[in-house]
């Protein structure tokens, strides 16, 4: 709230930007985005041994170190060569599934395409 601005002013605001969104388009959405709360900054971290870190590349550091530590390259699930170990039966079975009336999802790839192609793809 912008200081010495009461509710009932902000209300009254917000109800003309609404009522005239159609005429004053670029108002309403200033309007909109300075009520946007955004941060954009990663807080202290705490590295190993209990040290507080505020410097970006000891940050990017210590989530490098984190997220290699979660994927281990000798995981059984990627057979230690980066690749997935999966049944094509299941995965054929899964592509049957697909609803083809769903939209094209982030693969670019619509489901119909997918379900239809699955005895060709597997």
């Amino acid at each position: 709230m912008v200081f010495g601005e009461t509710l009932v002013d902000q209300a009254r605001l917000q109800f003309k930007l609404a009522s005239t969104v159609k005429d004053n388009k670029r108002g309403f959405f200033k309007h909109v985005n300075s009520r946007r709360r955004i941060r954009d900054d990663i807080g202290l971290l705490l590295d190993e041994v209990g040290h507080l870190t505020n410097r970006d590349v000891d940050k990017a550091e210590m989530f490098n170190v984190f997220f290699t530590s979660v994927f281990n390259p000798g995981d059984p699930v990627t057979g230690g060569e980066n690749k997935l170990l999966a049944d094509p039966e299941v995965i054929q079975d899964f592509l049957l599934q697909l609803d083809s009336h769903k939209s094209t999802g982030h693969n670019g790839i619509h489901p119909r395409v997918l379900r239809d192609l699955a005895s060709v793809i597997m």
